[in-house]
């Protein structure tokens, strides 16, 4: 008992976290990816934010690449690479931003899910 009392003093005491917009903004990101019932693992491998798994990603490949923007506005070249990226490891790219931190977009295209 007393062994307990003293590596519970080790743990350092924290205050509430003070998330960045950025750090917000992926987590809700992550939070709406499993709520969908996504497994949800880090992407930096693939120059993505995450990777997205309808199963348990020891069991299944990936089913989408994540990249998460500041704002809608993307380069052309950026979003080639991107796309030229998911497709060499067989991924479908999904692209989210904040859609707070900018105008409405006036056209907007909507990712439907494709069944694989």
């Amino acid at each position: 008992m007393q062994e307990n009392k003293e590596l519970a003093s080790l743990i350092p005491k924290s205050e509430p976290a003070d998330f960045s917009k950025d750090e917000e903004l992926k987590f809700a990101v992550f939070c709406n990816l499993t709520g969908k019932n996504y497994w949800v693992t880090v992407g930096v491998k693939f120059g993505a934010e995450f990777l997205a798994y309808k199963g348990d990603p020891l069991t299944c490949h990936a089913h989408y690449m994540v990249r998460i923007l500041k704002t809608p506005k993307l380069s052309l070249n950026e979003l080639v690479l991107s796309e030229r990226m998911a497709q060499s490891i067989k991924k479908d790219l999904l692209v989210v931003y904040d859609r707070k931190r900018e105008e409405p977009l006036k056209k907007e295209t909507i990712l439907q899910e494709k069944d694989h």
